[in-house]
């Protein structure tokens, strides 16, 4: 774990930290190489400015004791000094049975829809208990992309801009200064997503393609995000952000909400989301639920 670990960092440290690392280890026993996996971890922390720059949460799969005696510590010990000269704290865990517990907790409330479930960005695979960050596009809302849309890059504000949208696929974008530019949308071959695409002001005219999360959020390939402004008086109830989703449904979402990798994931910040699957054989032992 400790040389996959190493891998992950040192390719994060590589990329820089203008779009944070978020990642996400998967692991059923108390690794092997232990102290080593703990020193990669604290000379990290050192290295970052800031704990939004570089976090990970580990996921315990099953019930194995040493296993959960060892997270706990990188949990609750594992605080250092940043280069920036402030106290950090990287990690995080959780266990599979408290995703679990949320992922019910979410199905179960009669105001939660499987798009608020979406909005994890946490995947419940089941009896494995493996969980993967999978965007996946959403169709084309039938009114079309009208409104007020916010953009940010990495968690700065950038602009708040108008969409008109003629339904017939093409867009009109009205920037601050009333300056405009054009987009367009069409349904994919397969029927089953859209694409979306952009250009930027003039002078440079460049095209810039969206992936469409849900139908009021779109992450762009420069590293935009745009989330839609709803109306006065209006909620979006199926993607809303990890405090509503904690306030108002509490109990194990509100926990799991807290953790570093579902915080981001349900708030979609722009990150290099990275995930870290345990291959060994404890893996593969059963888990009974206790």
């Amino acid at each position: 774990m400790g040389a996959t670990m190493d891998v992950v960092l040192k390719e994060a440290f590589a990329r820089g930290f203008e779009t944070p690392t978020t990642v996400l280890v998967l692991t059923a026993g108390c690794p092997d190489d232990s102290e080593q996996l703990t020193k990669i971890l604290e000379e990290a922390a050192k290295k970052v400015d800031k704990d939004s720059d570089l976090t990970v949460t580990f996921v315990q799969v099953g019930d194995d004791e040493e296993a959960e005696k060892y997270l706990s510590h990188l949990d609750t010990e594992l605080t250092t000094i940043s280069s920036s000269g402030e106290e950090i704290d990287i990690v995080d865990t959780v266990k599979d049975e408290d995703i679990q517990k949320a992922v019910t907790e979410l199905k179960e409330n009669s105001g939660v829809t499987g798009g608020l479930i979406g909005a994890f960005a946490g995947a419940a695979l089941g009896a494995g208990g493996m969980y993967l960050f999978n965007k996946q596009n959403a169709k084309k809302r039938t009114e079309g992309w009208n409104g007020t849309w916010k953009v940010t890059k990495g968690e700065e504000e950038a602009a708040i801009i108008e969409v008109k949208d003629d339904l017939e696929g093409n867009l009109e974008l009205t920037w601050p200064g009333n300056e405009t530019s054009t987009g367009s949308y069409a349904e994919s071959e397969d029927g089953e997503t859209f694409n979306i695409q952009h250009m930027t002001l003039i002078p440079t005219g460049e095209v810039i393609v969206g992936t469409i999360e849900d139908e009021h959020n779109i992450t762009w390939d420069n590293g935009a995000h745009w989330e839609e402004i709803p109306p006065e008086g209006i909620h979006w109830g199926a993607v809303a952000g990890a405090a509503a989703v904690g306030a108002a449904t509490g109990g194990a979402t509100g926990y799991l909400l807290d953790k570093k990798f579902f915080e981001k994931a349900s708030n979609k910040v722009l990150s290099d989301y990275v995930v870290v699957l345990d291959r060994s054989v404890k893996m593969t032992i059963h888990d009974d639920g206790k």
